[in-house]
């Protein structure tokens, strides 16, 4: 018969004739395990993804602190050239130079965060 190309409705016979309780056929899992097994991979997954958006922020704050850092560096080696700065921004009698003033004051007075008022 798998010769005459019936090999399919051979399998199936085959199978069921040797059915036995320990057959791979007894070992199968229901839908419900099936979703639940699903929901668990999905879980994990995001999890994972959770981990790797959480250290990817961290490192970007880490690498924003030691930009920030350097830079106040830079202004704390040369407080005079920073000083023509900010008079600078001022003689320009601009909103946006004044801004910079500001900030640039700010920085030069405590080192702070940006934007804290």
């Amino acid at each position: 018969r798998v010769a005459e190309g019936h090999d399919a409705h051979v399998r199936t016979e085959i199978l069921r004739r040797f059915h036995t309780p320990d057959s791979p056929a007894q070992s199968r899992r229901t839908v419900a395990e099936l979703l639940d097994a699903a929901a668990e991979r999905r879980h994990h997954r995001d999890e994972a993804r959770c981990r790797e958006r959480a250290a990817a922020e961290q490192r970007r704050a880490e690498n924003a602190a030691r930009d920030r850092e350097q830079y106040l560096t830079t202004l704390a080696a040369d407080p005079e050239g920073t000083w023509l700065r900010v008079v600078a921004c001022i003689a320009a009698k601009k909103q946006r130079e004044y801004d910079q003033a500001v900030e640039l004051l700010r920085d030069l007075r405590g080192g702070g965060p940006r934007g804290r008022r």
